[in-house]
C-alpha cells in the first residue's frame, strides 16, 4: 500500500472531514506557490474553475468567449452555460493551440474573454503578441493549464500571464486528486471576486460522493499501471455511464441540465493534492526525461517531428505523435496492451454529444480537423518506465505510419 493511498484512507471517514477541513486553504496556498500566483482557488473540476472565472467577469448572455477550435468539449460547454457563444479559432498546428495570427479577425465588440490553452503542455503560440493585442483591446485572457503544469514562458509559470489561469487534477492530467480544478491569479479583486463566488454559490460535494472519489483514488494508486491502462480506461467509461463511479465528465454537463455544475473543492481532493504536490518536482522531472527521450528515439526510427522549443521550460502531459492510420493503431494497441491516447477524437473532444450543438462543424477549422484526425499521444506519467517507452516506439515502428507530407506539422 503506498504513501498516498494511506493519506486519502484517513479521508474517507468521519465523513465530514471528506468536504470541509484545513486542507483546502492549506492545498490552495500551495498549489499558488508552486506555481508562482499569489492566489489559487479550488473548485470540484478544472472546467468549473473556468466556469468560476467566466462568471467572475461578467460573461453572460450575447457575450462572446474566443477559444482554440481543438479543445475538450467541457470549455464551450461551460461558455454556454453562460448563456454566451464559443468563437473557435484554428490552430498553429505545431503546438496545437490558438494560431495568433488568426485571433485579431475573430475579435468583435461582443468578445468578452479570449480562452488561451496550452495543449499537451506547449505554451500557447505567440503569447506576448496574443498578450499585447488583448490588452490593447481589453480584454481579459484566461490561460487553459489543464495539461501544463510545470510549464513556464519567460521563466514565469503558464497560468499567470492572463487575468487568471485554471489547471485540472482529474484522471489523465498532470497529477490526479480524482476530480479537481484549481483556479490561480495575481489580481486582488479578480481573487476577490472568484472566492466570494465560489463561497457563496457553489454548492458542496455529498459526503458520500467525495469518499466514492477517495477509495476510487485508491484503486487507481493501486492498479491502474501501462500494461492495464486500457482495460480500467473501458472499467471507469462503463461503470460512470452507469452512475457506479464519480464520472470526470456526465451528458447531462453538455446539456446544461446539471443542477450540482458549480461545486467547490473537497477535503479528500486537497489531501491527494498536497501529497501530489510534494513530489511534483520529481514528476517534473520524470516527464522531461521522457520527453528528450521519445524526442530521440522516434527520430532515430526515421519519424518525422514537430521542432522543439529552445527558449522555453516545457513539461509536457502527453507526447503527440501524427500518424496514419489513427484508429487502426488505437485499436492493435488495446490488443496489445499498449498505452495509447486518442486526445482529441474529434476538434472538440468527447463523443458525448454533437460538436454541432456547441457552434462547431467540421471544415470550421481545418487545421483542427487534421489535428483530431492524425494525433495519438504516449504517455509521459510517472508510471511508464524506460521499458515500456521503448515498447510503445517499437510498436509505432511497427504498426503506425507517418502522415503523407511529412509531420503534418
Amino acid at each position: 500500500m503506498s504513501l498516498k493511498t494511506v493519506v486519502l484512507s484517513r479521508y474517507i471517514w468521519p465523513r465530514q472531514a471528506c468536504v470541509r477541513g484545513p486542507r483546502v486553504a492549506e492545498y490552495e496556498k500551495a498549489f499558488a506557490a508552486a506555481t508562482g500566483a499569489r492566489f489559487a482557488v479550488g473548485f470540484w473540476k478544472g472546467r468549473v474553475a473556468f466556469y468560476g472565472a467566466l462568471r467572475a467577469l461578467g460573461v453572460g448572455p450575447g457575450d462572446e468567449v474566443i477559444m482554440p477550435g481543438y479543445t475538450c468539449l467541457v470549455i464551450p460547454a461551460a461558455v454556454r452555460r453562460l448563456g454566451a457563444r464559443p468563437v473557435y479559432v484554428d490552430i498553429e498546428p505545431s503546438t496545437c493551440t490558438l494560431d495568433p495570427d488568426r485571433l485579431e479577425n475573430a475579435l468583435s465588440p461582443r468578445t468578452k474573454a479570449i480562452m488561451i490553452q496550452h495543449t499537451y503542455g506547449w505554451p500557447s503560440a505567440g503569447l506576448d503578441s496574443v498578450m499585447e493585442l488583448a490588452g490593447d483591446r481589453g480584454v481579459p485572457v484566461i490561460e487553459d493549464c489543464c495539461h501544463a503544469l510545470g510549464t513556464k514562458h519567460n521563466g514565469h509559470h503558464v497560468g499567470n500571464l492572463g487575468i487568471g489561469g485554471f489547471f485540472s487534477s482529474q484522471w489523465s492530467k498532470p497529477y490526479t486528486t480524482g476530480l479537481g480544478g484549481m483556479l490561480i491569479c495575481n489580481d486582488p479583486d479578480f481573487n476577490e471576486r472568484v472566492r466570494r463566488l465560489r463561497d457563496q454559490d457553489a454548492a458542496e460535494p455529498p459526503k458520500k460522493t467525495s469518499a466514492q472519489l477517495a477509495v476510487q483514488g485508491i484503486a487507481f494508486d493501486m492498479l491502474v499501471y501501462p500494461t492495464t491502462m486500457a482495460i480500467a480506461r473501458r472499467a471507469y467509461r462503463w461503470l460512470s455511464n452507469h452512475s457506479i463511479l464519480t464520472g470526470s465528465t456526465a451528458v447531462n454537463e453538455y446539456t446544461g441540465e446539471s443542477d450540482d455544475y458549480f461545486r467547490r473543492i473537497s477535503q479528500v481532493q486537497a489531501a491527494a493534492g498536497l501529497f501530489e504536490l510534494e513530489h511534483l518536482d520529481r514528476a517534473i522531472a520524470h516527464r522531461q526525461h521522457l520527453t528528450s527521450w521519445y524526442r530521440e528515439a522516434l527520430s532515430g526510427a526515421g519519424w518525422p517531428m514537430a521542432p522543439a522549443p529552445s527558449d522555453e521550460d516545457v513539461t509536457l502531459l502527453r507526447f503527440p505523435v501524427r500518424v496514419n492510420n489513427k484508429l487502426e493503431a488505437l485499436e492493435q494497441a488495446d490488443r496489445s496492451l499498449i498505452e495509447l491516447g486518442d486526445w482529441f477524437v474529434c476538434p472538440l473532444h468527447s463523443h458525448l454529444a454533437r460538436q454541432e450543438n456547441f457552434g462547431y462543424s467540421t471544415g470550421m477549422c481545418p487545421k483542427a480537423d487534421q489535428a483530431a484526425h492524425e494525433i495519438i499521444n504516449l504517455p509521459l506519467h510517472s508510471r511508464v518506465s524506460l521499458r515500456q517507452a521503448r515498447r510503445i516506439v517499437d510498436f509505432l515502428s511497427r504498426n503506425c505510419r507517418p502522415p503523407p507530407g511529412g509531420p503534418g506539422f
